[in-house]
């Protein structure tokens, strides 16, 4: 998946199955935007889920968004596990 306990783990030599850009959008107007690498030491698991942190934005209350992600490289090998984007308040997580 990418995940690295510190950023000097360098011990998985597969490539990361996720690459992506995202950006957030107000209107037509772009308020926040991002790359993930694929790579990152920002993910927590439980004992149903690994969850990856891929970005963040300030929001307003009751206010609506879209979201945009466009995946770099084909991720389809995760098809199988249902992945689900979550777009969460950090008091929410």
């Amino acid at each position: 998946m990418g995940f690295a306990v510190s950023p000097s783990d360098n011990h998985c030599k597969w490539e990361p199955l996720l690459e992506l850009n995202w950006r957030v959008l107000d209107g037509g107007q772009v308020i926040a935007e991002g790359t993930d690498q694929g790579k990152s030491m920002d993910f927590g698991a439980n004992s149903r889920s690994l969850i990856k942190h891929i970005g963040s934005f300030r929001g307003k209350a009751k206010h609506r968004y879209v979201v945009e992600i466009t995946f770099k490289k084909d991720a389809s090998t995760l098809d199988v596990t249902q992945p689900h984007l979550i777009v969460a308040t950090p008091d929410s997580l």
